[in-house]
């Protein structure tokens, strides 16, 4: 009789944590939020937000070209990029210039100025003009021809333009931008 609840409850253990593992398995993640419930946040692509603080790169009085990377892995569709000034001049000297590129050489995100076990350095990365992959950019802009060149006017400060870039199919983009006496922040969301 002993035998028997001991097998009983031996096999009742052994069912229970089965069960366990069982339905943690078909949760997304195991336990927790879902992944995507993770993935979906901006991150950072011209200056900082940390908490309520958003701190913008300054283009100097003179025109400045800058342009950053953004590492997608291929495996990225769309990018929507929220862009925005954190100060404004009393009176803009120019438009904004936006231009986006992408490319699918290796270490595109982390070439250098110097070559090390035969990596890329930055000259050497293939960017190709993606304008075809833009879609539905808001506000007052123009998109020169078929390129990616966008030419932005913001009215004030905090006022924010998006672009959204459809179909990728890049390890990396790239954002160039054209200011001159502006402060720029921007982030990126990607899917």
């Amino acid at each position: 009789m002993k035998q028997g609840i001991i097998i009983i409850a031996i096999i009742a253990v052994i069912a229970l944590i089965g069960g366990i593992i069982g339905v943690n398995l078909n949760q997304p993640d195991g336990l927790g939020l879902a992944t995507t419930e993770f993935r979906n946040y901006a991150s950072d692509v011209i200056g900082t937000k940390t908490g309520t603080t958003t701190t913008g790169v300054l283009w100097p009085a003179a025109t400045t070209t800058k342009e950053y990377i953004i590492k997608t892995g291929g495996g990225i569709k769309q990018a929507t990029f929220t862009i925005k000034p954190t100060v404004t001049p009393a009176a803009w000297s120019q438009d904004v210039l936006l231009n986006f590129y992408g490319s699918n050489d290796d270490y595109c995100d982390t070439a250098t100025t110097t070559s090390v076990l035969d990596a890329v350095i930055t000259s050497e990365i293939n960017w190709f003009d993606i304008g075809t992959n833009l879609r539905e950019f808001a506000g007052s802009q123009t998109i020169a021809g078929a390129t990616s060149t966008i030419t932005a006017t913001f009215a004030k400060t905090n006022q924010g333009k998006v672009v959204n870039l459809t179909d990728l199919n890049y390890e990396c983009l790239k954002v160039g931008v054209v200011a001159s006496g502006t402060t720029l922040w921007a982030q990126v969301k990607t899917k």
